[in-house]
């Protein structure tokens, strides 16, 4: 038996297109709406986040989604494109639809939107209203901020040893 909690008011349009695994969170207010999306164990989702798109996100485990992120799986090609809406039909449209892959013990601060194609190591840090673009490729135990990110230090340092006089 699966030991998740999904909240009244979060929206999953497609259930068919969505794994859950153990001991997961899914607050109010979210929507999970993408091609294809698989979460981990102990992944929590905060509320009013946004996962859209025609493309793929997996969520490894004991990843955290604060409040109010938005993921974007696919996205307009505006290089190529006039017509960008979803409104116009799939033969005018050249979308970008790519995977976003967050591994395990990531934390993603609120109000942060991840574009398609992003690939977020082990034990990253994106600071809150961070901007990850597509393509991007995220180092593992780093710390990212901005917009767009970049890498301002390591999550986990090297602890230092207690001289005698440090006590």
């Amino acid at each position: 038996m699966k030991r998740s909690k999904i909240y009244e008011y979060a929206k999953i349009p497609h259930p068919e297109n969505v794994v859950i695994g153990d001991h997961c969170s899914i607050e109010d207010f979210t929507l999970l709406n993408s091609s294809k999306i698989q979460i981990g164990e102990y992944v929590e989702i905060g509320t009013g986040t946004k996962i859209v798109g025609k493309g793929e996100l997996i969520l490894k485990n004991f990843v955290t989604i604060s409040p109010n992120c938005v993921l974007i799986t696919s996205t307009p090609d505006l290089h190529r494109e006039l017509a960008v809406s979803s409104t116009v039909p799939n033969n005018i449209r050249t979308p970008i639809i790519g995977k976003i892959i967050i591994n395990q013990h990531c934390f993603v601060g609120a109000g942060t939107v991840i574009l398609p194609n992003v690939k977020i190591e082990r034990k990253c840090v994106v600071g809150a209203m961070s901007f990850v673009p597509s393509n991007s490729i995220l180092l593992e135990n780093s710390v990212y901020v901005g917009c767009p990110v970049k890498r301002i230090g390591r999550r986990f340092r090297k602890k230092k040893k207690i001289d005698e006089g440090d006590k």
